[in-house]
């Protein structure tokens, strides 16, 4: 894409948000890709960032935690009974 207006930044997660440079072009949307994103990712502990300059492009990123989950396979310690 061509970046984010630094004016625009603040509302692309709002719902229903469509950029005003995208309302020219021909790409259609509902606006609520972003904030579906946003919403999962903040649902899983995690962030999303965007940096972007107009004219350029734009750059997101999205962090979650890890989470080590416990060992589904059977122990292999025996018992001390014998």
């Amino acid at each position: 894409g061509h970046g984010i207006p630094e004016e625009e930044l603040g509302l692309i997660f709002d719902p229903y948000f469509r950029s005003s440079q995208q309302k020219l072009a021909e790409h259609r949307g509902a606006g609520l890709g972003l904030r579906f994103v946003k919403t999962v990712v903040e649902r899983h502990s995690g962030e999303i960032r965007v940096d972007s300059v107009w004219g350029e492009g734009s750059t997101f990123t999205i962090v979650l935690p890890r989470t080590v989950l416990p060992s589904t396979e059977p122990s292999t310690e025996q018992s001390g009974a014998a």
